[in-house]
């Protein structure tokens, strides 16, 4: 059985998932719905543009629609924070996403938003997948396509989405502190409506990479370094203030300052803490996961804000959203949640508030990071995906477990923690942290350090640890 992972189900199409999957999580989904009593306020089902993505949205109606449940299908591609930020302000029992986020093309999945705009929680998810255990075990028959469904509304929250974001940030600053920013979407859902964002403030806008290509340019719509070198030449060629780019279903967000420099999410995470806490006077736990930068740690000290830790998965965040003041919650992958929007990752509202934050500064970006260093030291990340087939997980893991060096690269282990993976945290500060993904067939060795050179070697040292 495909199981859920980090944010919702996964898989490589034909081999993994296919219609059959979508119709059997759409099917434990709309039970789910019922028994709760949460089924008459209807769902809504988006996609993005991966291949297959609209026909297995129409799968999914299809089987909600035979349920009894009311329907409502995206006209076009969204970005997932669109429909979390819809499905809430509809009143909605909840919403479906078609989407494999960033993952590589050969990818799709199906992400679920509960009724407040957020991930599914834990517990939410765990009772979902009991009852997809229960419909294996009958004999089903084949699913027919619901008459119902060809009467199903449609809906675009193109239009609402726009007008959302812009109220939550200050446009009279931002129209008069006008840039040239060039976006990247990577082919994926946040086409054009970042730049129908920022062209709403008269503000300069170019997208590369904005046409539909379910193939994604051949790379994963993961909007880290590697994948955004194109995005860093123009920027520094064409003379741009900064380049902003996203995931493929548009809640992750990363940027280029205008020398072309990548900027780290977890740099724009301190950033935005620092925007938070000194302009908009706001105050809050501040939250991390546990792959997150130490910065995160440092500033809320700093400005005296309790830092909580989660294990991966934006979920953990977002339950925390629910029952405590979190000022900002966030992610090392980009994915961002802020106070006073849902709880929800959205890397397009996680850049309004960047740039927002710079007009407010009046600097740019590289001048505004240079002085998150010079406050909390400078710190180089790097992550290594590491295949793992043939090994199976649990073998690798345990082999880590066995593992209790003393040091790494030559500085002292002074803790290891054992969470949602298991870190080695150095003398320094500096940290190496090795966990099975849950979200594609590979270990994550994730490092933070001190020094550029230190990186490398700290990964290489986890690889030998896992023995990959």
């Amino acid at each position: 059985m495909l199981r859920a992972g980090t944010d919702g189900w996964r898989g490589v199409i034909s081999r993994d998932i296919g219609f059959d999957t979508f119709r059997l999580i759409a099917r434990g989904y709309a039970l789910y719905l019922k028994r709760m009593g949460l089924s008459e306020r209807g769902v809504a089902v988006g996609f993005d543009r991966r291949f297959l993505s609209p026909q297995y949205a129409r799968e999914v109606c299809e089987v909600l629609s035979s349920e009894g449940i009311p329907v409502l299908l995206g006209k076009r591609y969204l970005p997932t924070p669109a429909l979390s930020l819809y499905v809430k302000a509809k009143g909605l029992s909840g919403g479906i996403m078609i989407t494999a986020s960033h993952n590589p093309p050969e990818y799709n999945g199906l992400k679920i938003k509960e009724g407040f705009g957020g991930p599914a929680l834990p517990e939410t998810v765990r009772k979902i997948e009991a009852i997809i255990g229960e419909l294996m075990e009958e004999d089903l028959p084949e699913d027919k396509p619901s008459v119902h469904y060809r009467n199903a509304e449609s809906f675009d929250p193109h239009d609402f989405y726009i007008d959302e974001i812009l109220h939550l940030v200050d446009t009279g600053l931002m129209k008069k502190f006008r840039m040239d920013v060039l976006v990247d979407p990577m082919h994926g859902c946040g086409a054009s409506y970042f730049r129908d964002l920022l062209q709403g403030l008269g503000w300069k806008v170019r997208e590369i990479r904005g046409e539909e290509n379910p193939c994604f340019g051949g790379m994963a719509p993961e909007p880290v370094e590697r994948n955004l070198s194109e995005l860093r030449k123009r920027v520094a060629k064409g003379g741009f203030h900064l380049g902003i780019a996203f995931d493929g279903d548009g809640d992750r967000v990363a940027a280029v300052d205008s020398s072309g420099t990548f900027i780290t999410p977890h740099y724009i995470q301190a950033l935005l803490l620092r925007h938070l806490v000194e302009h908009r006077k706001l105050k809050g736990f501040v939250v991390k996961t546990f792959s997150t930068t130490v910065m995160m740690e440092m500033m809320g000290r700093m400005y005296g804000l309790e830092v909580i830790e989660t294990p991966i998965g934006f979920k953990y965040i977002s339950d925390l959203m629910l029952r405590e003041d979190v000022l900002i919650g966030g992610e090392e992958s980009g994915g961002i949640g802020i106070k006073g929007y849902i709880p929800e990752r959205d890397g397009l509202f996680s850049a309004m508030l960047l740039l927002e934050a710079l007009c407010y500064m009046g600097k740019g970006l590289g001048e505004a990071i240079k002085e998150i260093k010079e406050e909390v030291g400078e710190f180089f990340y790097e992550r290594w995906d590491i295949p793992f087939y043939p090994h199976e997980p649990d073998e690798i893991m345990e082999r880590v477990k066995r593992d209790e060096r003393q040091e790494l690269a030559g500085k002292r282990v002074k803790e290891r923690k054992i969470f949602d993976g298991i870190k080695y945290i150095l003398e320094d500060d500096s940290w190496l942290l090795l966990r099975i993904s849950g979200t594609e067939p590979v270990l994550r060795i994730y490092a933070e350090t001190r020094q550029k050179a230190l990186a490398p070697l700290l990964l290489s040292e986890g690889r030998q640890i896992a023995g990959l």
